[in-house]
């Protein structure tokens, strides 16, 4: 490792140069090592990363204020159930969903909300219908 340089002093003796010492003190360690600011900068950069990619998914699955609708049963009951909710909300049922006893509905989220008091089921956005699905109601 390098010794740090000596300057002289008024005296006659010799001084370690502090700008050298520290230089050689940082290159020893590594560039950044240490360091609050790189550390720093990297955090908040992952952490906007998370909060996009947090923001962009719940934007996926969010459900429509009006339009197809997904409905998830959370307590293991039927679609029965899931029907009589959705239409009491004024739904249209649409179809089976893509889950386990899951409906498509065509109706307004703040209704079928509303509707969900018990937080039983999962309100989310519906996928888009395949080639010539009309979206047609049952």
């Amino acid at each position: 490792m390098d010794q740090p340089a000596l300057l002289p002093r008024p005296h006659g003796r010799l001084a370690p140069d502090p700008t050298r010492s520290a230089a050689v003190a940082l290159s020893a360690r590594g560039p950044g090592a240490g360091s609050a600011t790189a550390t720093g900068r990297y955090g908040i950069a992952i952490v906007q990363l998370v909060l996009v990619l947090v923001l962009a998914g719940a934007m996926i699955v969010a459900p429509p204020a009006k339009g197809r609708i997904l409905l998830v049963p959370l307590d293991g009951g039927g679609r029965d159930g899931l029907a009589r909710v959705a239409l009491g909300a004024g739904a249209a049922l649409v179809d089976a969903g893509p889950f386990r006893n899951s409906l498509i509905v065509s109706g307004e989220r703040s209704a079928l909300l509303a509707a969900m008091r018990d937080g039983h089921m999962l309100v989310l956005r519906a996928a888009a219908g395949g080639c010539g699905d009309k979206g047609q109601a049952l």
